[in-house]
């Protein structure tokens, strides 16, 4: 597996991790058992995946296409106009109607997405299921391209009728590709922790955030970074940075490509020698450099 560097906010340094939520991100009994306080609903939460490198080891070319692509779209949006949102929910599949580099970054782009959805699945399950995990099959289903503009703000919600949901950051604050600087100035999102009533518990503050009851957690990305997560988790853009990107006085922008996964289970009797599918390419497999473009 490749070199990744580690972030705060991660809980390893693998080339995509799974970060749980406040309740565990290990594996607990079925039922409470033993000794001491049992960890129950352990939900894999945010699954980060650092950028797509070329062969060269530069960003790889079907990013910087796809970014071209949204800006041209969006081009018609005036400086005071501090959002837009690609019409409907099919904008992979209609980059790839419109033909040409557009069509083979969309290719590329829904490639990424789902090896990266099951490669979620892959690990979220681990040792605990393998087989299930190797039966697991996944899809993108809804995508939306948008621009935000300045510290404009966006409501928590949810997916309804989907697995997963996450965004594609094409261009943060400033451009800002760094790893190592994204804390700061990168695309960030906050997960609201789903158990409602745990931020409602009579007890003093500082213990029931050192619990983590109830805490939202957030984080900032680099430039290209893939973020994924459970679809019913209550989500949101963080604002961006205050400040202004040049000297004309234009605010900073973030592009992105939001989308949701569909999941189903590959059934059993079409796990035969005469109906096998060619592997699939999961997400550790993908680290070998290469260019979709």
């Amino acid at each position: 597996m490749g070199a990744t560097s580690c972030r705060p906010y991660l809980s390893g340094c693998l080339a995509a991790v799974i970060v749980g939520t406040a309740v565990g991100a290990t594996s607990g009994p079925s039922q409470p058992q033993g000794l001491g306080p049992q960890h129950l609903w352990p939900t894999p939460a945010a699954f980060v995946v650092p950028p797509p490198v070329g062969s060269a080891g530069a960003p790889a070319r079907w990013l910087e296409v796809m970014a071209a692509h949204v800006q041209a779209l969006s081009s018609d949006v005036n400086q005071d106009e501090h959002s837009w949102q690609s019409a409907g929910k099919s904008f992979i599949e209609d980059c790839v109607a419109v033909g040409g580099p557009a069509a083979a970054a969309g290719f590329a782009l829904r490639r990424h997405i789902e090896a990266a959805a099951t490669s979620y699945f892959r690990q979220a399950l681990g040792a605990k299921a393998p087989k299930l995990a190797d039966r697991v099959q996944v899809r993108v289903e809804h995508s939306w391209a948008h621009l935000v503009r300045g510290q404009e703000a966006e409501l928590p919600h949810v997916h309804a009728r989907a697995a997963l949901a996450g965004t594609l950051y094409l261009q943060c604050e400033g451009g800002n590709k760094a790893p190592d600087a994204a804390a700061q100035h990168g695309c960030g999102i906050f997960l609201q922790d789903p158990r409602t009533p745990a931020g409602t518990a009579d007890m003093p503050e500082s213990l029931r955030r050192r619990l983590g009851w109830g805490e939202v957690q957030s984080f900032r990305v680099s430039e290209g970074s893939l973020v994924l997560h459970p679809a019913w988790l209550q989500h949101a853009a963080l604002p961006s940075l205050p400040t202004v990107s040049n000297s004309r006085g234009e605010l900073h922008q973030r592009l992105g490509i939001s989308f949701t996964v569909v999941v189903q289970l590959i059934e059993r009797a079409s796990e035969t020698k005469s109906s096998a599918k060619p592997p699939v390419r999961y997400l550790d497999d993908l680290d070998a450099p290469s260019d979709e473009l």
